[in-house]
């Protein structure tokens, strides 16, 4: 099988203080209507949350990456911001496609 890449979306975060000494967390939380951008960064422990008028964000004083970078990704490809050009191969995806290189 010719491995293909796939479009991921992902926000990275440096770490507040001397980032290139800190180590980099992934943060993994995919599955339909669980993304690693939309809650894991939007609602949990990313650097900055959306206000309830879904249209200005605050700060976060207890972001993660206070200390480490920070490293979120949407996967599998269909989950919220990462796609596929072809919508039939949705079908097909998972944990196992998504770890082909």
């Amino acid at each position: 099988m010719k491995s293909q890449r796939e479009p991921f979306f992902y926000w990275f975060f440096e770490a507040v203080e001397e980032p290139f000494s800190k180590p980099i967390v992934l943060w993994l939380q995919g599955g339909p209507g669980c993304s690693s951008i939309a809650l894991g960064e939007a609602e949990e422990i990313g650097p900055f949350h959306v206000n309830a008028d879904g249209k200005s964000l605050y700060l976060n004083p207890y972001s993660w990456n206070q200390v480490p970078n920070i490293f979120f990704l949407d996967s599998p490809v269909g989950t919220v911001f990462s796609y596929r050009n072809d919508p039939s191969e949705l079908l097909t995806n998972g944990d196992q496609r998504s770890g082909i290189i």
